[in-house]
């Protein structure tokens, strides 16, 4: 066990050791900068670190932990501070050392502002110390400082100067110590508030102008605390308002200069100056309705830094602020208590305070509103007083100052309430008629009895008063105004006539103390409202509610009786379901109660008959009184009431059966009207009046006594049966309970029968069913008449017609018309007319609809009709595309845009149709598009000769621009530009449109045209046109057909374009319907002659000759009638040589050469001359010289011209010296030259000459054979290049002279050492083809198989003497000097060795530890280094190029970012930071590769690289683990040391688990 604990921790340190193994590389590529440190500093730690330890990964941001910072030097504890030297309390002291004499550690001005009025002094002590003084410096006087435990202060207030010194010393009284004494300056000080002057203002008519300056010449103005505010002065100080456009416009002026004294950068203490105007008073209204004005002033008040405070005219008494006035609403004073009177309701105004200034009230402060009034309810006041007593109200100043006052009350808590209204006596019939109807009727003359409640807290009730209001609804009614009469008693105050609500109140009768209200005499309809008041004036309003429990509605209308026979009719109609009583006369469900119509017509009556049936049967039983001899005895129980209604008619009296008794009415209720049964039942329509009779009948005996003769009683019995009937007075009804609806007539013209000139003409009438749709009516064969609204029915009650017609187009809210007549019955020929033509002033189907209503509330219903009408026809449009200037000829496709308008086309918007298009009778063509039920355009053209138009597309309908809907349509009169002839004669137009409710449109050929049949006129005598055209032309004719044009010339061997050796004709031939010769236009000159004008049918020819030397021209442009142009552009020549400008010329010109007799040892200028008629520009000249091994070459270039003068008749030419050498040539210019001159004519007469010369003055030039050619072009070659050169390496020398065969001599040098030198075989002589002397030297190849760069050098003397050779021309310093192109040394390199890699350095290490990596590299080359590339993978990450690979390139300018001139080509060394590798996730290779100028190739990394010490496969990353995982023997180390651990692990399980079965 013990063993495998061990081996597991071997394990575990193998696998740390094979981490850290992993990562070391890592610490070794932490840059060298990383690791230094500052010269003179102490070496910082090594960084060895695996992984970042710095908080953000950096290692320089490793720190150890126990390093120890300087915080400087510490200062000698036992050093003494300097007595006359403040000590920095900075500074530390020693911690183990305390004082142990008094000493002050710091003394100093702690306070922050800058300027004060008062300044603090702060003093630290240190040491025995138990007081601490100061004094001002030069003052005797030591004051004590506030202070303890080594902390003291004092406060300097008022000083006399700015900054002031005080002495400062530290005491220890205990033993009488004394610390040395301190000096501290304190400041600055500013007591001094700022300067404010106000000059007096200057007056400008009603206004007057300030000027305020402010000035502080310490601290500095504090801007932003200045003020400036207006007053006048009314009992105080009355300030005006922000919001006053006075005080607005200050501001804006103040707040305006503060701003620009902020921005002001120049110093603040200079002066602060605002200029502004203000009215010369202020207006203020006076409790006489008047108006009082006021004198206005400022006050200014400023603050300095030091918050100093100064001004101008601040108001120096503020005790007093004037007057106050205090009044209570209501005015109740009582004198007996000599105190005010007040409740809950009452309330305190305080007058005379300035708006928001405030005054305590009962210890509370209240601000006054913008009146200057202080308005308090007394229930706030007195919140915790109760019952009645008598107290004071102190009224103190707030921010107002006043006089203290104090102001007695008697005070009553709570309000009176009402017990109840009710009638007042006991009648009978008064309080029945209350109590059947529930307060809704009663009776005129009553009276009601104010009961209040009693065992209140607020008192006795002492007063009332009621109001009477009419109306429908209840409205709130202020409390009344009180008053205190001479008795003290509060009532009604009547003599304030300003009050209005007063009006309406009236106090309550006294009866025996009871406090009562008459019901009014006149007709009433209303609310019954009742006010109480106590002692001091509370309040308590009560409505009338009667036994309802809620306000309650009043009315005497309504009540019909008998003649003091105890018999009372209640009429009532229902409204709703609130029954309102009715009256015949008058309208009372009107709000404002008037009379709106003579007859009070409704639905429905209702009947209560209602009896005193004691007063009936005391009426019936009337004339039945016991007598001495009659006795009545009457029995109640069979004592019957029957009620009959009647009719008046014509004064008669019959049984009305119209009016029902209402079910379950005991016999007291009846109907008249209502509701209408499922068969019609119960229609009722009348205005005759309804009496009631209350019948009684009484049931008794009549007893009679007589007396006999002797004096006996005889007593007869009889029974007596009554009958009495009670009529009541008429009662006048208007009931109707149903409304037939109106009947619609239309009335239409009779399209069989319209009538003649003096006939009537006839119409069919057609009554309208609701819910069906009638038209279409038109203004063309259904021509509406009228249109007429009837009763249905007959009426009694005044009806109305209404109706309401909807234009088609119009909203809900908006119809066409509407209107209504009222009739007051039943009458025939009544009748409401709709049509008219305002009313119908839109095409469309109208909306009518109609209903009736009466004025007893009925309704017809609303019946509703579609009505179709449209009397317009269609506006037809028809837009010819263009005039003519030919007219009636067009040359143009000419376009026919027909659109025909209508407003009921609107439907087809947005959609298209096709037209039926088809030839008519001869020479006619028409075409028809149908929509719909009616809507129609036909067309019909006709011509006499051509092509019939085309209908463009299709019909389509679409909203114009005028907000109409149109059918338009295109008709196209021959062809646009380019397309097919359809020409065509005399065509005409006519349009016939109809529109859906059959309006018809005609034109006519001209333009002009019919509307339903009639003309329709234009301006004067002339009728209205709907074509569009310049000219009125009935016919008009298209001929877009070009006349074609041909012209042919004989002759067309044109030399120079235009010149012609012989004569030619020309023949003209014009094809043209319409051809006028009139109309041809010929420009010709030159010509010997012309034919005139042969026609045949459409064919029209004419010949134009032109035979004599001459120049010519010839242009043709021909015009047909309709103005169609054949410009001479556009005439067929037929391929005719220059049928325009030409030239006839038949002779050649003269040429002689000069300057040709030779031969030339010095200058040469040959030239020419020449003559001609028509001389050309151009001429031919060769001149060949014989200088070449296998012909002549051409040496034209050598002819540099002179002079050439050309004219149009001459020539003349003269060349310059022919030259040594030209800059286009390679060789110098002896030879034998032949010169050939070829002048021409214009017409091609040519003219040739000849001669030949010699130029000699330089002896030889030399040729390389091909092989050798090749290597010098080269330059830098390998062996295998060299080789594939086959054939002799050859030189050839040619001269003019022969040259002396022993001056011939090859020198051959080797990296510019001569190398050998020989006499070569000379072969050649005079060549005959060149004209030279050709002399052949071969070279052996072997003397050039070493590498080197290779010079060979010819010499030769000719036997003129002169002495040639093939060396460029050097200076002293044995730089060449000849221009390269006049170069000839012959000179090469062979190289055959690859470039060579001197140094790389930066590839030490395989990882690097970095975002990017410089490398660096020296290369060299014997002969030159062509390209050098640094390659990261397939990336080239640098790259130099030599000047001809650039020059290859097209020049710096095109080098890639990575790429860089080289800067020497023999030895190239990489800058630093020329070579940066980037850092990434991935190892990198990294390969150099030089290639020397033959191409020679080195690369690093290849077979046979010479060894460099650098790893070429390397890792730049700043992250650890990519460079961990790069490194092969740290990872191949943690999979060992990983599987060793695993091992361990399963062979210690292994071990364990033996055991454990062994010890089982």
């Amino acid at each position: 066990m013990k063993r495998g604990k061990a081996l597991c921790r071997i394990l575990a340190v193998l696998l740390i050791c094979a981490l850290v193994a992993g990562f070391a590389p890592v610490a070794e590529t932490i840059s060298a900068p990383a690791q230094e440190t500052a010269a003179g500093a102490e070496p910082a730690e090594t960084v060895t670190d695996v992984l970042p330890s710095g908080a953000d990964g950096d290692p320089d941001a490793a720190k150890d932990t126990d390093e120890t910072k300087d915080t400087g030097e510490a200062k000698d504890p036992g050093e003494t501070p300097n007595p006359g030297e403040t000590p920095n309390p900075s500074e530390p002291t020693n911690p183990d050392e305390t004082p142990t004499v008094p000493t002050i550690v710091s003394a100093e001005d702690t306070t922050p502002a800058e300027w004060a009025q008062s300044r603090t002094v702060t003093i630290q002590t240190a040491g025995p110390v138990d007081k601490v003084q100061y004094c001002a410096e030069g003052d005797e006087e030591w004051k004590d400082a506030a202070g303890e435990n080594g902390e003291y202060t004092f406060t300097i207030e008022k000083p006399s100067a700015e900054v002031v010194t005080y002495q400062v010393r530290a005491l220890n009284t205990k033993d009488k110590q004394e610390s040395e004494t301190v000096e501290v300056e304190v400041g600055n000080f500013d007591t001094t508030a700022p300067d404010v002057t106000v000059p007096f203002p200057t007056v400008h008519g009603k206004r007057k102008s300030y000027t305020v300056t402010i000035s502080d010449s310490q601290s500095g103005l504090n801007v932003d605390s200045i003020g400036i505010r207006v007053f006048y002065d009314k009992s105080g100080r009355q300030y005006l308002p922000k919001d006053h456009p006075a005080v607005t416009a200050l501001n804006q002026a103040l707040e305006t200069q503060k701003t620009n004294w902020k921005n002001d950068k120049n110093d603040k203490n200079g002066n602060f100056e605002v200029s502004f105007t203000l009215p010369n008073t202020e207006a203020v209204k006076n409790k006489y309705m008047g108006t009082t004005y006021y004198p206005l002033y400022i006050e200014v008040e400023a603050d300095d830094m030091a918050g100093n405070h100064g001004g101008y005219n601040l108001e120096k008494t503020p005790d007093v602020f004037g007057d106050i006035d205090c009044a209570v609403e209501p005015s109740l004073y009582d004198r007996s208590k000599g105190a005010y009177r007040v409740g809950d309701q009452s309330k305190l105004i305080i007058s005379g305070v300035p708006a928001g200034k405030t005054v305590s009230v009962g210890g509370t402060e209240y601000k006054a509103n913008a009146d200057g009034k202080v308005e308090i309810q007394f229930e706030k006041l007195t919140k915790d007083w109760e019952g009645a007593s008598k107290n004071a109200i102190e009224i103190k100043p707030g921010t107002y100052q006043i006089m203290p006052n104090d102001l007695p009350v008697y005070y009553v808590s709570g309000a009176p309430a009402v017990h109840s209204v009710d009638f007042y006596n006991s009648s009978a019939l008064k309080n029945f008629i209350h109590t059947i109807t529930g307060g809704l009727m009663f009776a005129k003359n009553n009276e009601l009895k104010i009961e209040p409640e009693t065992g209140n807290a607020a008192g006795e009730t002492v007063g009332a008063a009621y109001y009477w209001q009419s109306g429908v609804t209840v409205e709130p009614q202020a409390n009344p105004a009180l008053m205190l009469d001479d008795n003290g008693t509060v009532v009604l105050n009547l003599n304030d006539a300003s009050d209005a609500s007063d009006a309406s109140w009236t106090q309550t009768k006294d009866k025996d103390k009871d406090m009562i209200i008459p019901c009014p005499d006149e007709n009433f309809s209303g609310y019954l409202h009742v006010v109480v008041w106590n002692e001091v004036g509370t309040c308590t309003q009560y409505v009338y509610k009667a036994e309802t429990g809620s306000n309650l509605k009043l009315t005497n209308y309504g009540v019909f009786n008998c003649a003091n026979n105890g018999v009372a009719v209640f009429v009532t109609t229902p409204d709703g379901e609130e029954v309102k009583a009715y009256t015949p006369d008058r309208d009372v469900l009107d709000e404002s109660g008037k009379q709106t119509r003579e007859n009070n017509w409704v639905q429905q009556v209702d009947f209560d008959v209602q009896w005193d049936r004691d007063k009936l049967v005391e009426k019936a039983r009337e004339g039945y009184v016991d007598s001495d001899t009659d006795t009545y005895t009457w029995d109640d129980s069979k004592t019957t009431i029957k009620v009959k209604p009647f009719v008046v008619v014509d004064g008669q009296t019959q049984n009305d059966e119209t009016v029902k008794s209402a079910p379950d009415s005991e016999g007291h209720n009846f109907t008249l009207g209502g509701n209408i049964g499922e068969n019609g039942e119960n229609r009722i329509s009348r205005k005759t009046p309804v009496r009631f009779e209350v019948e009684v009948t009484v049931v008794g005996t009549k007893t009679t006594t007589t007396l006999n003769d002797d004096g006996t009683k005889n007593e007869k019995t009889d029974d007596i049966y009554i009958t009495q009937p009670f009529s009541t007075e008429e009662i006048k009804v208007y009931v109707q309970n149903y409304l037939n609806v109106p009947t619609v007539t239309a009335s239409a013209q009779d399209p069989t029968n319209p009538g003649a000139d003096n006939e009537e003409e006839k119409t069919i009438d057609t009554v309208l069913e609701a819910g069906k749709t009638y038209g279409w009516y038109n203004g063309n064969d259904n021509v509406l008449k009228s249109l007429d609204i009837t009763e249905s029915g007959e009426s009694n009650a005044p009806y109305t017609l209404h109706y309401t017609l909807w234009r088609p187009s119009a909203p809900k809210d908006n119809p066409s018309a509407a209107g209504k007549v009222s009739f007051s019955g039943h009458k025939e020929g009544y009748a409401l007319h709709v049509y008219d033509t305002e009313a119908f002033n839109e095409d469309g189907v109208y909306t009518l609809e109609v209903y009736a209503t009466d004025d007893a509330g009925n309704e017809s219903g609303t019946a509703a009709y579609k009505i179709k009408y449209d009397v317009h026809a269609p506006d037809v449009f028809a837009v010819f595309s263009l005039t003519s200037e030919h007219p009636p000829y067009y040359k143009q496709q000419r376009e026919i845009d027909i659109k025909v308008k209508d407003d009921l086309f609107k439907e087809y918007v947005d959609s298209t149709r096709e037209s039926e298009e088809k030839a008519g009778e001869a020479n006619t063509w028409t075409g028809k598009m149908t929509a719909g039920t009616n809507v129609s355009i036909e067309t019909k053209i006709a011509y006499t000769h051509g092509s019939a138009p085309q209908f463009e597309g299709m019909w389509k309908c679409f909203e114009d621009t005028d907000g109409h809907p149109t059918w338009q349509g295109k008709y196209t009169y021959g062809t646009a530009d380019g397309g097919a002839s359809r020409d065509g004669d005399d065509y005409t137009l006519c349009i016939t449109a109809t529109d859906e409710a059959g309006n018809v449109t005609e034109t006519n050929a001209d333009g002009t045209f019919k509307k339903n049949g009639k003309d329709q006129p234009g301006v004067g005598d002339k009728l209205s046109n709907c074509y569009t055209v310049q000219e009125k032309t009935d016919k008009f004719t298209i001929d877009q057909t070009t006349p074609e044009v041909s012209v042919r010339f004989d002759n067309n061997s044109a030399v120079n374009g235009k010149y012609f050796p012989a004569g030619r004709t020309a023949t003209i031939t014009v094809v043209e319907h319409n051809f006028d010769k009139n109309m041809v236009a010929l420009d010709v000159t030159g010509a010997s002659g012309s034919t005139d004008w042969v026609d045949d049918g459409d064919t029209h020819t004419a010949t134009v000759s032109f035979l004599n030397d001459a120049d010519c021209k010839f242009a043709i442009e021909v015009t047909d009638k309709a103005g169609n142009i054949c410009k001479n552009d556009a005439v067929d020549y037929g391929g005719s040589a220059a049928p325009g400008e030409f030239v006839i010329d038949t002779t050649a010109p003269t040429l002689a050469l000069t300057g040709v007799n030779g031969p030339f040892a010095d200058a040469c200028t040959p030239g020419f001359e020449g003559q001609d008629a028509n001389m050309s520009t151009e001429y031919e000249l060769h001149l060949m010289r014989s200088v070449r091994e296998n012909a002549a070459d051409d040496a034209t270039a050598l002819c540099s011209r002179e002079l050439v003068n050309i004219s149009t008749t001459d020539i003349r030419a003269v060349f310059q010296n022919i030259p040594d050498m030209l800059d286009n040539a390679e060789y110098y210019s002896d030879g034998i030259y032949k010169l050939s001159v070829t002048i021409r004519d214009m017409a091609d007469n040519t003219t040739t000459q000849e001669a030949t010369f010699a130029v000699n003055r330089h002896g030889s030039f030399y040729i390389y054979g091909e092989a050798l050619a090749n290597l010098v072009t080269k330059q830098f070659a390998q062996n295998d290049f060299v080789d594939a050169q086959t054939g002799a390496w050859t030189i050839m020398e040619y001269n003019a002279s022969p040259v002396q065969p022993d001056s011939v001599q090859l020198q051959i040098y080797r990296d510019n050492a001569l190398v050998t030198s020989v006499t070569p075989e000379i072969k050649g002589g005079m060549d005959d083809t060149t004209g030279l002397y050709r002399y052949v030297y071969e070279l052996d190849r072997n003397m050039f198989a070493q590498d080197g760069l290779y010079k060979v050098q010819v010499r030769s003397t000719d036997e003129a003497g002169n002495l040639s050779e093939n060396i460029d021309e050097v200076d002293d310093n044995g730089n060449v000097t000849t221009p390269e192109k006049y170069q000839c040394t012959l000179s090469f390199v062979i190289d055959n060795v690859d470039p060579e890699f001197k140094q790389i350095t930066g590839l030490e290490k395989r990882r690097y530890r970095e975002d990017s990596h410089e490398i660096n590299f020296a290369v060299a080359d014997t002969y030159g280094l062509a390209r050098v590339s640094v390659l990261s993978g397939e990336t080239v990450v640098a790259e130099y190029l030599c000047a001809a690979e650039i020059d290859a390139l097209g020049g710096e300018t095109k080098l890639a970012a990575n790429q860089k001139p080289m800067p020497d080509e023999l030895t190239l060394e990489s800058v630093s930071g020329d070579v940066m590798l980037r850092g990434g996730k991935s190892a990198q290779t990294i390969t150099f590769v030089a290639v020397d100028k033959a191409g020679n190739t080195y690369t690093t990394g290849s077979a046979d690289q010479k060894p460099l010490s650098f790893h070429q496969k390397v890792t730049i990353s700043t992250n650890g683990f990519v460079l961990y995982i790069h490194n092969t023997w740290a990872v191949v180390l943690t999979v060992v040391a990983l599987a060793a651990i695993a091992f361990g692990v399963w062979y210690g399980v292994s071990k364990k688990k033996k055991r454990e079965g062994s010890a089982s």
